[in-house]
């Protein structure tokens, strides 16, 4: 779950940071990504719990992504929509108009929706990023593994 690609097709990371370091430092790597070439469009699926800075996380988010807000199982787990409100007052404070966002309050809808988009992306080379909360990169992670082991036995 430390900036792990678990796919090819779409190329698909995954990585449990979700404070203000450790998302500094994922961000920049997509950037890099971006810059060299290796993919254009990014789709996110972000979900986190309700006692983390998500204000600190969201103030960091990159620019012109599709952002799939999503909550995980259990109790800690902050709406999906808590956490789009919160990147929206982000955008409106930045005078920035927001990128385009979904909710789904399950991951393993969040995850079929971002491969989804991806897959519509004809003529880029689109990268999923699966980030924020460790129960949603584990949740990611189990729906990834399931879709993979159909694929293969197709």
């Amino acid at each position: 779950g430390r900036w792990q690609q678990i796919c090819d097709s779409p190329v698909t990371i995954v990585d449990i940071g979700h404070n203000e370091h450790g998302l500094k430092y994922n961000f920049a790597q997509l950037a890099q990504m971006k810059e060299r070439g290796e993919c254009t469009d990014i789709v996110m699926v972000y979900g986190s719990v309700a006692d983390k800075d998500v204000d600190a996380a969201v103030s960091l988010f990159p620019e012109n992504a599709v952002y799939i807000f999503t909550k995980a199982q259990g109790k800690r787990a902050m709406p999906a929509e808590a956490v789009r409100e919160k990147y929206l007052a982000m955008c409106a404070s930045k005078g920035c108009g927001p990128s385009e966002t979904y909710c789904l309050d399950n991951v393993s809808d969040a995850v079929s929706l971002a491969l989804a988009i991806a897959g519509d992306c004809k003529d880029t080379m689109p990268l999923v990023y699966v980030g924020g909360s460790t129960y949603v990169v584990s949740e990611a992670v189990a729906k990834l593994s399931e879709q993979s082991t159909r694929d293969r036995s197709v």
